[in-house]
């Protein structure tokens, strides 16, 4: 039987973006702690085309501690933009419409955060049930969500915004969102 391997600052060949309690533990380690502490929500992306966007939401989701990340779309997800927080992330990647259907059904909750006239409703006048596994699902930066996935959300959401442009970009309303979601927890 072989000794376990001591981790040293010499394995990491770039410093990690991890809190303090993890500098010293490996990527499956962390990981593995990380799934005890989960909160009850993932995120849904879909048709993103800027990998800007796409890699500030996986770096927020990290952040905030979802479950899942979804991404929909024949889009490549570049690693670069998330700042190596995607290691510590949970990421499925769908490419056709025919494999949202299933996936929407492992949840309780699917809430559409988007603008829509008469449908969606203030963020801040909601609030989540966080005994039920929520989905927030987000769409294309310039056209937001698809028709089809609105008719599946239980419920819209959108920010309220009180300047001169119509929507903030969808990696700064994703993470509106996740903190929202998590702030309410323990009031």
């Amino acid at each position: 039987m072989s000794e376990p391997k001591l981790t040293t600052i010499s394995d990491f060949d770039k410093p990690r973006n991890v809190i303090d309690q993890y500098k010293w533990l490996t990527d499956d380690a962390i990981l593995k702690d990380l799934e005890t502490k989960r909160h009850n929500f993932s995120i849904l992306l879909c048709n993103l085309k800027h990998d800007v966007n796409i890699g500030n939401a996986v770096r927020t989701h990290a952040g905030f501690l979802g479950q899942d990340i979804i991404l929909y779309g024949h889009k490549r997800f570049n690693r670069v933009p998330s700042v190596g927080t995607y290691a510590y992330s949970i990421i499925k990647h769908l490419k056709f419409i025919e494999e949202i259907e299933p996936v929407l059904g492992e949840y309780d909750e699917v809430i559409g955060c988007d603008l829509i006239p008469g449908k969606s409703v203030s963020v801040w006048d909601s609030t989540f049930d966080y005994d039920k596994k929520t989905l927030l699902c987000f769409g294309h930066e310039e056209d937001g969500l698809p028709e089809a996935l609105v008719a599946r959300c239980h419920r819209l959401m959108h920010i309220p915004m009180f300047g001169v442009t119509k929507s903030f970009n969808v990696a700064v309303s994703a993470a509106i969102m996740m903190n929202e979601y998590v702030r309410g927890i323990g009031r």
